[in-house]
């Protein structure tokens, strides 16, 4: 079980020593350690239903620009990576590179507007209550993914077009865990500033 303490003890390196590592398809996570101010704190609450791990969101490179894919609701967001990981994030080297196809599915659910928190808690709250109604949260298929579709779903539904099983949760502290111990993959902890 991934506790704060788990990634207390994370490996920790500078973005500028591993950004190279990055392969498209990687993916980040965030938690209230990278953020001080109004939004850390927003992180901080969805923590209290998520577990440690309030977010996650696929890297992806464009030329030498590493880029985030996130899904935050109503619709997914494609913006230099810089401008997604605030003071860091903990990166998740998966492995296997993103495929043209995968790309192209990700890029579709790409779209401009502006981001409703009202949205977000809406989804978050209709989450928590069918959690606690024993409904569980599984993704059905990836035809259950729209433009409002919550990070840990777009992430796995994403990645599920490579192949790989991320665990079909909404729960992003879940799907973290299900690629640490499926794919053997050790996570790191990345600060961004020099």
């Amino acid at each position: 079980m991934i506790t704060q303490a788990y990634l207390d003890a994370l490996r920790t390196v500078r973005y500028a020593d591993m950004r190279d590592q990055i392969t498209p398809g990687d993916v980040f996570a965030l938690h209230d350690e990278f953020v001080a101010s109004w939004y850390g704190l927003k992180i901080w609450g969805v923590q209290k239903f998520t577990g440690p791990i309030a977010h996650l969101g696929l890297l992806a490179k464009w030329g030498d620009r590493v880029i985030g894919l996130e899904s935050v609701i109503p619709f997914v967001r494609m913006s230099p990576f810089s401008n997604v990981a605030g003071k860091g994030f903990i990166w998740l080297h998966v492995n296997r590179e993103m495929s043209e196809p995968e790309l192209e599915f990700a890029l579709r659910f790409v779209s401009i507007g502006e981001y409703s928190q009202a949205e977000g808690i809406r989804v978050g709250i209709d989450l928590i209550a069918s959690v606690a109604a024993g409904r569980g949260a599984k993704v059905q298929t990836d035809q259950d993914l729209t433009h409002a579709a919550e990070c840990a779903k777009y992430v796995d539904i994403t990645r599920a077009q490579s192949g790989l099983d991320f665990g079909h949760s909404y729960v992003p502290t879940e799907t973290f865990e299900r690629i640490t111990m499926t794919y053997n993959v050790t996570p790191v902890c990345v600060l961004m500033e020099a």
